[in-house]
């Protein structure tokens, strides 16, 4: 069964639901579905997924579901990704990037930027990444660390670049610092309440 026929099997959409997505509600769960038919996303092999901390969604779309649906959108024109090393000499220009570096002595991976342009525009959208921002000192981050931040640096312009496809979306090494914002807004947001309880309580201890 290909993607686009797994979303129109109302026994296999339950099956998502109960292994994929069993904490969004029914609106959210709706999104997920639309989001997966239109990409034609395949979550059982982890082409597309969600998570939820709180009372936020957040869907996740592997790397080859945002390269494959941004080749084949009408306006695609090219995309480029390259790491940045700290004795690189790299310069954002008017037109793109000024980017030249030495194999033999490259220093310490800084991050990494990419580069994508539309048919209809211009110029190329441009982004950049740090390295410290997203390296989560685990698993694949300590052993290809330039390869994990340049597909950061691509799904974030390839995002940008074709929002109409891919908004409220985020990739899947970019998870981490995703949901590791949600549990901090999470908390914050219990604290808040806590206090306001405890304020609550204060005051009518001494009305």
């Amino acid at each position: 069964m290909n993607a686009l026929q797994l979303w129109q099997d109302q026994q296999q959409i339950a099956e998502v639901k109960k292994l994929f997505a069993p904490t969004l509600s029914d609106s959210e769960f709706s999104i997920f579905c639309g989001l997966g038919k239109t990409l034609e996303l395949n979550p059982f092999t982890r082409e597309i997924w969600a998570v939820k901390y709180g009372t936020t969604a957040s869907i996740f779309v592997g790397r080859d579901g945002y390269r494959k649906n941004a080749q084949r959108h009408p306006q695609y024109d090219w995309h480029y990704e390259e790491a940045v090393y700290e004795n690189d000499n790299f310069a954002l220009t008017p037109n793109g990037v000024e980017h030249k570096f030495n194999l033999q002595n490259r220093g310490a991976l800084v991050g990494a930027y990419a580069l994508c342009k539309r048919k209809d525009s211009s110029r190329p959208n441009y982004i950049y990444v740090s390295l410290k921002e997203y390296n989560k000192k685990q698993s694949v981050w300590n052993t290809m660390p330039e390869t994990m931040i340049k597909k950061v640096a691509s799904a974030q312009v390839l995002r940008g670049t074709f929002q109409e496809l891919f908004a409220g979306t985020y990739d899947e090494v970019e998870q981490g610092a995703v949901t590791g914002q949600k549990v901090i807004e999470q908390n914050e947001e219990e604290n808040a309440v806590k206090e306001i309880e405890g304020l609550l309580e204060t005051c009518t201890t001494h009305a």
